[in-house]
């Protein structure tokens, strides 16, 4: 029982240091510069796949753009990431992480 409860260990170790990861900067600026950057990156490519979305954005309250990495092993899964919301009206911009946990 010993040895099957250390090789558990291992794998539940990488599973939750996995979702430690973050946005890539030696300081809060150049975190907040990738952050924007994985945010413009990925609504370019959202208008390119759908057009209509930049109209949609424009005239919404706000939008959010999130990298997320989700894991699941054997009956454990978890989901980490981070991001950034921009409120139309006041152009203010909110960094955000996010973390999820669950069974099955």
């Amino acid at each position: 029982m010993k040895k099957a409860i250390s090789i558990l260990c291992i794998p539940l170790a990488v599973f939750l240091l996995a979702g430690c990861g973050g946005p890539k900067g030696a300081n809060p600026d150049e975190k907040r510069q990738a952050v924007r950057d994985m945010a413009q990156e990925t609504i370019m490519k959202l208008h390119q796949i759908e057009p209509q979305a930049k109209t949609d954005m424009d005239n919404a309250v706000g939008y959010a753009a999130f990298s997320n990495t989700g894991i699941n092993l054997l009956l454990l899964s978890t989901g980490n990431g981070w991001g950034i919301a921009h409120d139309n009206e006041t152009g203010k911009e909110t960094y955000m992480k996010m973390f999820s946990a669950g069974v099955g």
